[in-house]
């Protein structure tokens, strides 16, 4: 497991590929399908991937969210997509091929709660299916 950091507004930073992993083991507990089971992440690419040299993109250009529910984090979908919107909201794309640098990746702590409190098995989720902390990897 990596090392979490909360910074001074409560985000969660993690690394990139444990939030995947994170994503995976809360949707085998809950029922990904009910709206109020989501939860969301960020991720922030660097300005110093190739592709990007010519541009200085702004913070929120390179921090894009995605959700829970997303292809790649379902067991059994037949896909690996994760579909993240920038949060100046001036791309949307799919991010699991792309061949940027990451840079940091985070939660917000009301999404990282709910998750962390499934995972450890404090509860099933709002809307979640019921199955013991056991069978968490």
């Amino acid at each position: 497991m990596s090392t979490r950091i909360i910074d001074d507004d409560g985000m969660i930073h993690m690394g990139y590929y444990e939030i995947q992993g994170l994503f995976s083991q809360y949707n085998r507990m809950v029922n990904w399908q009910d709206s109020r089971n989501n939860i969301r992440a960020h991720v922030v690419f660097s300005n110093d991937t190739p592709s990007w040299r010519r541009h200085d993109f702004t913070l929120e250009a390179r921090t894009y969210r995605f959700w829970n529910c997303e292809k790649a984090f379902i067991d059994g979908m037949g896909g690996y997509s994760i579909f993240a919107g920038s949060l100046d909201g001036s791309d949307y794309t799919r991010i699991e091929h792309v061949d940027w640098i990451v840079e940091d990746a985070y939660m917000e702590p009301e999404y990282y709660d709910r998750m962390m409190a499934v995972l450890e098995g404090r509860s099933t989720g709002r809307a979640g299916r019921t199955q013991p902390a056991s069978h968490l990897i």
